[in-house]
């Protein structure tokens, strides 16, 4: 007896001498260091992405004309937040940005508060330093897309169903159901995820709690079905609107081979490895397949693996039917969703494992760097800066009345240049792809007979260049060109 007592005594020394813990203000430190880091980069990122030009431009249009939106392909209160900001600040490119960025940073408070309460603060902490630098999420905190603001939201559901789940507190299941229907607002995946974390209550058997949960939850979803029916005839307008545009115009399901079907197959699966990096997914897989198994098992722990594990599913099914496209922002939710599991982990510290989470970080930064497929870099910028030197020949090129015509030369130089010319979006026209049906030929034909201001932007050799001389027949004045990119802005004579 005495020699257990002294084994005892010997091996809480011993642990105390080696394990350590976070300190209490750490979700604070990580939250301001990872403001402050990408407050410094934010003057070095570029909005890539067509979709966040698009975004910006009509929550832009918006604000010169607020008015509650009725029906559209996108949910909505993007446009009205975005809106809000460009109204209040006047600023269009700056203003969104760093209203994005503040949401990212904000996102790792409810995300430590629900780890902390499921696992331990000490796997918490080493959670939200993760999410922080994962290279997918710090890169769409500098694109305003609607993925940043909705993963806030869902992080403060998480963490307040957590809280409802153990309280039994009805307020808590409504506040919960009140934050999930915010992000169903912003993007369409937490449509699915009011049906998995209802599903989530069922289980813990709180069958009405699920029902006012899933009532609070539904209220924008079925608020904007009954408006997309009343203004289209079709209730469920977005979604169909969103397939269709996918599989039609975009042509994902065109010449799709064996290889094709295989990169569908495992697209989301390796973005979800490049956004925590091997080291953390092995600990995060590890974990959720050993939990189970533990001495110490809690089923209220591994309960939280079925919404991401059937939400990855469903979207591994989406993108093999092709309605979903291949983007690296879609795996951000998966992300959210599994990284907790990480906690058990670093639940018991001692400096190796603290060495160990900050190269376990390093790795996964430097690797971001060095993959070939798109849109991982933590750092959002053009693959050819010399469209940004040619960006600001053009603002000084073109005259306030002018209606600007983009032709299509790449996706992210599209939409980059039109953002930069400073038109409106009732200025612009920003081709969608290079194939002749993309050029709105009648719109560009009567602007012309209209004797409308209009200016062309062309791309050497594309579609559009070939029907200029139809179009101009008069002929054209050339204002700026660099035959280096293949860029020529020129004034029809009418």
């Amino acid at each position: 007896m005495l020699l257990k007592r002294i084994l005892a005594f010997t091996l809480v020394q011993e642990k105390s001498q080696t394990s350590t813990d976070f300190p209490g203000y750490s979700v604070w430190l990580v939250a301001a260091i990872a403001l402050a880091v990408k407050l410094a980069l934010y003057p070095f990122s570029q909005q890539v992405d067509a979709d966040a030009v698009s975004r910006i431009l009509t929550s832009e249009a918006w604000a010169a004309d607020p008015h509650w939106i009725v029906t559209g392909v996108w949910a909505p209160f993007h446009y009205y937040l975005n809106g809000l900001v460009i109204m209040l600040f006047q600023s269009r490119d700056a203003a969104p940005v760093l209203v994005n960025i503040l949401f990212s940073v904000l996102t790792l408070f409810p995300l430590y508060y629900f780890t902390r309460r499921e696992f331990s603060h000490n796997g918490a902490v080493a959670v939200t330093f993760f999410f922080a630098i994962s290279p997918v999420v710090f890169r769409y905190s500098f694109l305003v897309m609607a993925e940043t603001p909705a993963l806030f939201f869902i992080a403060l559901t998480m963490n307040q169903l957590s809280l409802a789940l153990r309280n039994l507190k009805w307020k808590d299941f409504v506040l919960a159901g009140f934050f999930l229907t915010l992000a169903s607002g912003f993007r369409y995946e937490a449509w699915l995820l009011i049906a998995l974390f209802g599903l989530l209550i069922l289980i813990h058997g709180r069958r009405k709690q699920a029902l006012v949960f899933g009532l609070a939850a539904s209220v924008f979803p079925l608020t904007w079905m009954i408006q997309n029916y009343l203004a289209t005839g079709d209730a469920m307008y977005s979604i169909s609107a969103n397939s269709r545009w996918t599989l039609d115009v975009m042509g994902t399901n065109k010449q799709v081979d064996f290889e094709a079907m295989l990169r569908r197959i495992w697209f989301f699966p390796f973005s979800w490895l490049i956004a925590f990096g091997p080291p953390l997914a092995w600990i995060v897989a590890r974990q959720m397949i050993r939990m189970p198994g533990r001495e110490n098992f809690n089923r209220h722990e591994a309960r939280w693996m079925l919404p991401f594990a059937i939400f990855l599913l469903v979207m591994i099914y989406n993108s093999v039917s092709g309605k979903l496209l291949l983007h690296q922002r879609f795996s951000m939710t998966p992300v959210l969703l599994s990284i907790p599991f990480a906690a058990p982990w670093f639940s018991v510290l001692n400096r190796s494992k603290v060495r160990n989470m900050f190269l376990f970080g390093l790795i996964t930064i430097a690797l971001s760097m060095l993959y070939t497929i798109g849109g991982v870099k933590p750092l959002p910028r053009l693959k050819d800066q010399r469209i940004v030197q040619f960006s600001r020949n053009l603002i000084p090129a073109l005259s306030p009345d002018d209606l600007l015509v983009v032709d299509f030369a790449g996706w992210e130089n599209t939409f980059y240049l039109g953002l930069q010319s400073g038109k409106g979006r009732d200025q612009l026209i920003l081709l969608e792809g290079s194939s002749p049906e993309a050029i709105p030929q009648q719109r560009i034909r009567e602007m012309i007979e209209g004797r409308r201001h209009i200016v062309f932007l062309i791309n050497n050799g594309s579609s559009l260049s070939g029907l200029m001389p139809e179009l101009t027949p008069s002929g054209a004045d050339t204002l700026l060109q660099d035959p280096d990119i293949r860029l020529t802005l020129i004034r029809p004579d009418i």
